[in-house]
């Protein structure tokens, strides 16, 4: 074997086994070193309810990152990763040319499968979709594509999500954000709330109680430039890293209609203007991993 580099004219690093070894398990055979796939956030933190971004998160997931229509002939084309895990920026300018580009779907990639297979983030109503591409270029935040949230009614919606534990989300606020929301139309209380208010020009968390009222949490004055926000357990909210408030009151009551990105779910017209980048809901508890996972956030958008 030591004088060997191929087999059967296939190269070592295409075979799975050799004599029973598995290729993961064996550094070198002759100097040639075996690759091995890269470790994406949601190898690592399973369990997300919806993931959607501008970089692959999972390995397991094989589909598109996006849906973009273009709005010269309004076709559509489903735009994936390039070999680095980026989104196909070139993939969107081919796609657009001179013409502007808007996402009808951001695919979930939480899901094992191709896409389709996760909780994908819809809008099929043109006036309503985001923006990814402006006629000449995609359209970016410190040097990553971001989705562009530009009128009072561009949004998302989410409708396989019932609650939300645990959040991260990578955005850049403008004016009035309804960043994300999970509402309650029965009673006309929200479930979960993040947004940015331009009355007090605040970037705040609302939570519900036990008797399903909503509790603020302010926590940031400042309303410019990239941040990454995060919560868990209904109660705990950070940004950039550090803790800002927290209520206590670990409350999930389920939504009564669809949760939505970028819009008041309650089907009120109060929208966001603002870019996103990365959005990742757990309905089950990650607290104990809430600080890796910003780590490897920050590591790819370099927020703070």
């Amino acid at each position: 074997m030591a004088d060997i580099s191929k087999i059967n004219a296939v190269a070592i690093g295409s075979v799975a086994k050799l004599d029973g070894v598995t290729a993961s398990n064996i550094a070198k055979v002759n100097g040639l070193v075996f690759s091995s796939a890269p470790a994406f956030l949601l190898d690592t933190y399973t369990g997300a309810a919806a993931a959607y971004s501008v970089r692959r998160l999972n390995s397991q997931y094989t589909g598109a990152a996006m849906r973009v229509r273009e709005d010269s002939g309004d076709t559509e084309t489903d735009i994936g990763f390039d070999a680095s895990g980026n989104l196909d920026t070139a993939a969107i300018a081919t796609h657009c040319g001179s013409a502007s580009g808007y996402v009808s779907k951001w695919y979930g990639q939480e899901a094992t499968g191709g896409t389709g297979s996760g909780n994908d983030a819809e809008q099929t109503t043109e006036g309503s979709q985001p923006q990814i591409y402006d006629g000449s270029t995609v359209i970016t935040e410190n040097g990553k594509p971001a989705v562009h949230f530009d009128t009072a009614i561009s949004h998302f919606r989410l409708s396989k999500i019932d609650t939300i534990n645990t959040v991260f989300f990578v955005y850049t606020p403008g004016v009035m954000n309804r960043v994300i929301e999970i509402p309650n139309t029965a009673s006309n209380k929200i479930v979960f709330h993040v947004a940015m208010t331009v009355s007090n020009s605040r970037t705040f968390v609302s939570f519900p109680d036990s008797t399903n009222n909503v509790v603020t949490c302010d926590y940031e004055t400042s309303i410019s430039g990239q941040r990454l926000v995060s919560s868990y357990d209904n109660s705990n909210s950070f940004l950039d890293g550090s803790a800002f408030a927290s209520n206590g009151n670990g409350f999930f009551p389920k939504r009564t209609t669809y949760a939505t990105i970028g819009i008041r779910g309650d089907g009120a017209q109060f929208g966001s203007i603002m870019h996103m980048q990365e959005v990742i809901l757990y309905d089950t508890d990650h607290s104990s991993a809430h600080t890796t996972i910003e780590t490897d956030i920050n590591n790819y958008f370099s927020i703070y």
